[in-house]
């Protein structure tokens, strides 16, 4: 698989889903298949280490209540039961479009929504400082991005997709 060097905050789809995964440790293990963009698969939504399970069949995104297993394409950037447990785990603060921010200078300066999603964390990261992460539609691309910046830094390395990139 051809891997490629992308920048935290323009990863989306696949590829974010990706780096999630291995941010995550739910890449690798001995016990299961390397994470794919687009794979459908079996995880767990309490225990990372649990890692990802290739599923051998397409079906709809679920998860089993009795279990805690989620079967369905591992995309933690549009599905919140994927999503939820990082956040809250990681204590990700999500700040809608709707957030005042304060701009100084030019003919917008002063209070006004700050118009698009934002998230950020209050401990350390990869870096050494807080990670924060923004998406203009889409709190589950900020809240996974910053996820990712804050276990993987500022760039990570993800597969090519098909069609060159």
């Amino acid at each position: 698989m051809k891997m490629i060097k992308v920048k935290t905050a323009e990863l989306v789809g696949a590829q974010l889903d990706y780096a999630v995964a291995v941010a995550d440790g739910r890449a690798g293990s001995d016990d299961d298949e390397e994470a794919v963009p687009g794979k459908m698969y079996w995880c767990s939504t309490s225990s990372p280490a649990e890692g990802l399970r290739p599923a051998q069949h397409m079906g709809p995104s679920q998860i089993n209540p009795e279990t805690g297993w989620h079967f369905g394409r591992y995309s933690p950037s549009t599905d919140w039961a994927l999503a939820g447990p990082i956040i809250d785990r990681e204590k990700i603060q999500l700040d809608p479009p709707s957030s005042p921010v304060h701009r100084s200078g030019g003919p917008p300066s002063g209070w006004g929504e700050s118009g698009i999603w934002g998230a950020c964390t209050w401990q350390k990261g990869v870096t050494g400082k807080r990670a924060f992460a923004f998406d203009p539609s889409s709190p589950l691309t900020a809240a996974m991005r910053c996820f990712v910046k804050l276990k993987l830094g500022d760039e990570v390395e993800v597969p090519a997709l098909e069609g060159g990139q």
